[in-house]
């Protein structure tokens, strides 16, 4: 590119790089790498969502409480009734399966519209009250 002697008979010596060749070399090494994040970016997106859903499937597997299932157990609860007032905080308590180790979760139901509740689970508990294993009060809620 930048030498002209590529003919080893000749008997010029080689020339440097001009400044301005310099420059377009550096520009065209900078194109390249972003042209290769842009090709390589989707497969990396793809490992990094194969790794998310095989540790959650790991944690399963491990017995592993998490808050999906807090929520999952706080939304069945649902089924059997509503709570009693519409702004409801409870905290549930879930064990591992394997050391049977305790982890309180905070759940929070709150009444939206008729027949339209919201839950929310959090990792952190207050000092709510045990949630009840069934809710008595009103008819339960119909879960499509």
């Amino acid at each position: 590119m930048c030498r002209e002697n590529s003919n080893p008979q000749s008997v010029r010596p080689l020339r440097p790089c001009s400044r301005s060749q310099a420059g377009f070399i550096i520009v065209a090494v900078q194109v390249f790498v972003v042209i290769a994040f842009i090709v390589l970016a989707p497969s990396y997106q793809r490992l990094h969502e194969a790794l998310r859903v095989e540790s959650k499937a790991f944690a399963s597997a491990a017995g592993t409480v998490t808050t999906e299932q807090a929520l999952g157990v706080a939304v069945a609860r649902l089924q059997t009734g509503v709570p009693a007032v519409d702004d409801f905080p409870c905290t549930l308590e879930l064990h591992d399966r394997p050391a049977d180790v305790a982890h309180r979760f905070a759940i929070h139901y709150l009444k939206t519209a008729p027949h339209t509740w919201q839950v929310e689970a959090t990792t952190t508990p207050g000092q709510d009250p045990d949630c009840p294993s069934v809710f008595q009060a009103s008819c339960p809620v119909v879960i499509p």
